[in-house]
């Protein structure tokens, strides 16, 4: 397993971001969540030459299976709109708006990350799915919508192999290359119709080493 021991390597490389999600603890998988899952509307850029991304609707997964795919679809969509912020000049974090949960916990690393002033070269984060351990339960949004598949803990690997770090001076510097474990928590918002990030915890310690049982990178 190639792991670093930088947690800035580990997700999308801004050290705050990522060593706060690391102090964040899973929520419980089996639990059935009360939720408002609406996304707050995507702002209407203005000085940023990008339009936010919006996630497509979709009908509620019709099995676990089906669900672990669609979060995972969900994780790399926000892997690629951070790169796509981190990388366009006049891009902020209310260009992620749409792809994730209002008031989470990833609102705050998506903001820590916007406001950090490092830059992303390259190619975006990617992500790959340890589907057997991730885990699936019901989510219903307060309101009289559910889903019996709309809360997972998607487990898997990240790998930056492919991109590069710029710090605010303009220095790249010399990331070690690798992939680390993480969970993200990801919920399906029954009004929407769409797949909202909601956290992410990573799997390696401060010290770099992984937690124990963590997906093998």
């Amino acid at each position: 397993m190639k792991t670093t021991k930088t947690t800035a390597t580990i997700t999308i490389l801004v050290t705050a971001a990522i060593a706060m999600a690391a102090c964040t603890p899973n929520e419980d998988p089996d639990a059935t969540h009360t939720v408002s899952p609406t996304a707050t509307s995507s702002p209407t850029p203005t000085t940023a030459p990008t339009t936010p991304p919006t996630p497509t609707a979709v009908e509620p997964a019709a099995s676990e299976s089906e669900a672990v795919e669609q979060a995972s679809r969900a994780v790399q969509r926000y892997y690629d709109a951070t790169f796509t912020m981190m990388s366009t000049p006049g891009l902020g974090a209310d260009y992620l708006a749409g792809l994730i949960f209002p008031d989470s916990p990833i609102v705050k690393i998506v903001q820590l990350n916007a406001e950090s002033g490092y830059r992303l070269e390259g190619a975006p984060t990617k992500w790959s799915t340890n589907a057997a351990m991730s885990t699936v339960g019901p989510i219903n949004d307060g309101t009289g919508g559910s889903a019996q598949f709309g809360n997972v803990d998607v487990y898997g690997c990240s790998s930056n192999a492919d991109t590069e770090t710029v710090d605010p001076d303009g220095n790249r510097l010399d990331t070690p290359k690798g992939t680390s474990p993480g969970v993200f928590s990801v919920y399906f918002a029954p009004s929407s119709g769409t797949w909202l990030i909601y956290n992410f915890k990573t799997l390696v310690n401060r010290d770099g080493t992984v937690v124990e049982g963590a997906p093998q990178c």
